[in-house]
């Protein structure tokens, strides 16, 4: 079973500024809710690697997560393989106020997740982490966070 969820947004921001924080792994942990840790991170651009700690659903989970396609200012892809496999794929476009955003992530669900929360529990999670995922992207985008 395979998921894909997508999400689109505008963000009252720069492309640059965007794509700097979706590229940032080591700041990931301010606007993924549930990522608790990034580690090892190693290179930049297509290639770049990081190990990261996950909750979904309250379920613990661990994995390494690689950029397979880096566009500056315009699109980044990363896949993930571990207790969760994913990909997740970002898009940006100018638009009137800003920058549109569009994420789009394929997952395919951990079959311990599914049997502890079941389907419809572990679709509802996926689908809470991407709203978040969105919701909490812009919000640091328009605001004066500092970008290291």
């Amino acid at each position: 079973m395979t998921w894909i969820l997508t999400r689109t947004a505008t963000v009252d921001a720069t492309a640059d500024r965007v794509f700097r924080l979706i590229t940032d792994s080591a700041q990931a942990t301010a606007w993924v809710e549930h990522l608790r840790d990034v580690r090892h991170v190693r290179g930049e651009g297509p290639g770049k690697t990081w190990d990261w700690s996950f909750e979904l659903g309250g379920l613990p989970m661990r994995g390494h997560m690689r950029t397979t396609l880096w566009q500056p200012g315009v699109r980044v892809r990363s896949e993930s393989t571990g207790d969760v496999r994913s990909t997740w794929d970002w898009r940006l476009a100018p638009a009137v106020g800003g920058v549109e955003v569009q994420l789009k992530v394929q997952v395919i669900p951990p079959v311990s997740a599914v049997r502890a929360l079941g389907t419809q529990g572990v679709q509802a999670a996926c689908d809470a982490v991407v709203d978040g995922v969105i919701d909490r992207l812009r919000a640091l985008a328009e605001s004066g966070y500092e970008l290291v």
